[in-house]
């Protein structure tokens, strides 16, 4: 039976003047790891002095930007200062897709940095020189995990240690079988019998672990907890994904018995160490892109897409660029959007093709899908033909409406 179909991410509209932004800490079952890389709570940001465009009135170029496309007025004497050029294209034109560093004050199109933003960030943002204190916490992290199993169980939350094997055996009756936003299509099945099929783990013990240590350092960099299942938000509660309130109702149907054992066998792989055969890579264009480390078959149920779950109208200016579609029912107060900005999984790191490049959708692998388990609606992503391995997995960020803008992807 048909499940309903895809998935998408929205462009919301021009972020509101810079607020400043608390970071809280979940240490929930992370206090071992976080005393291990000496994480420090975070420090109110300090006066920067801008040279000539702050002194007049005190107002940083950034805010005057900000005011400016607010349809604000800015004070006399600051319009000279207010033209900025991209540090690298060296063009001033398209001002409204200029994003500014919030270090050295430089300015830099959306589309020029690597890896591309899709929209003006809300919070903090810094350029790629002033972002090196990041990269080497980032190699020192992988170092760490590296060499430190424990640490790595600690983060996916195993049963027990990476197992060291040399073959996995599958049980029989599961072989058988606006922000910029993500949107995914409602599945179909073929009539009478199940559509998804478990993916085949990585053997190799040293792959294995790579594997892991790949996804863990990329997420400690971002400060992400890996989850297994959607996280909902204060104030959003777990009986609001309901399929009766999605305008799509009568495209998604409840999960089937066979495809049901697929998604929990999934589930149990995963936490017995033995994840999706995929590594997570840092790109220098895209930024984190996930490769194929096995041979993946086609309808294979890579993951779930897994976040923190919140309102739409809750995050309208939310600058997170993985926000993804859930619940569709009209009305922003109620519909419902899944956003990895505290927990996630591997998933948030998949590639989008560009829609306007005809090449670029060729290269298509991978499919969003909404699905249906027990009355809540979930979204899937699932290798939508055979990928070889040393593939790049990309999916279509766009699958139901045009919300994401993906002119610039490569």
């Amino acid at each position: 039976m048909p499940l309903a179909r895809g998935t998408a991410r929205r462009r919301v509209p021009s972020p509101k003047p810079p607020k400043s932004r608390v970071r809280e800490a979940d240490t929930r079952n992370q206090s071992s790891i976080t005393s291990f890389f000496n994480t420090k709570p975070a420090e109110a940001p300090k006066k920067k002095r801008i040279v000539l465009r702050e002194e007049t009135s005190g107002m940083n170029v950034g805010h005057l930007r900000q005011l400016a496309r607010m349809g604000g007025v800015i004070p006399f004497g600051e319009v000279a200062f207010c033209k900025t050029m991209c540090e690298i294209c060296h063009k001033g034109d398209d001002e409204e897709n200029i994003v500014l560093c919030d270090k050295c004050n430089k300015g830099f199109h959306l589309y020029c940095v690597k890896p591309i933003l899709p929209s003006v960030p809300s919070g903090e943002w810094f350029c790629d020189n002033c972002r090196e204190k990041d990269r080497k916490k980032y190699i020192s992290n992988r170092k760490k995990l590296e060499e430190s199993q424990s640490l790595i169980v600690d983060f996916f939350k195993l049963d027990k240690p990476i197992p060291i094997v040399t073959k996995y055996y599958f049980r029989k009756s599961t072989v058988a079988s606006t922000t910029p936003m993500m949107t995914a299509m409602p599945s179909k099945p073929p009539k009478g019998r199940g559509y998804l099929c478990c993916y085949k783990p990585s053997t190799d013990p040293i792959k294995i672990k790579s594997q892991h240590v790949a996804l863990a350092s990329a997420m400690f960099q971002q400060n992400i907890q890996y989850s297994y299942e959607l996280v909902y938000r204060s104030g959003c509660a777990a009986k609001m994904n309901n399929v009766k309130f999605d305008e799509e109702r009568h495209l998604l149907k409840e999960i089937c018995k066979s495809d049901r054992e697929v998604y929990e066998q999934t589930i149990k792989m995963s936490k017995e160490g033995f994840m999706a055969p995929v590594i997570v890579q840092q790109d220098d264009i895209q930024g984190f892109v996930v490769i194929a480390d096995e041979p993946i078959k086609k309808n294979t149920l890579i993951t779930e897409y897994v976040g923190e779950v919140d309102v739409l109208a809750r995050n309208e200016h939310n600058s997170n660029d993985s926000i993804m579609d859930l619940l569709r029912t009209g009305d922003p107060e109620t519909s419902l959007v899944i956003i990895p900005e505290k927990f996630g999984n591997v998933a948030r790191y998949l590639s989008g093709i560009n829609n306007s490049k005809k090449e670029s959708k060729k290269k298509q692998n991978v499919q969003s899908l909404r699905y249906v388990i027990d009355g809540a609606v979930h979204v899937f992503l699932v290798a939508m033909k055979d990928i070889k391995e040393g593939d790049l997995l990309m999916f279509d960020y766009n699958g139901l409406d045009y919300n994401y803008p993906t002119e610039h992807f490569v």
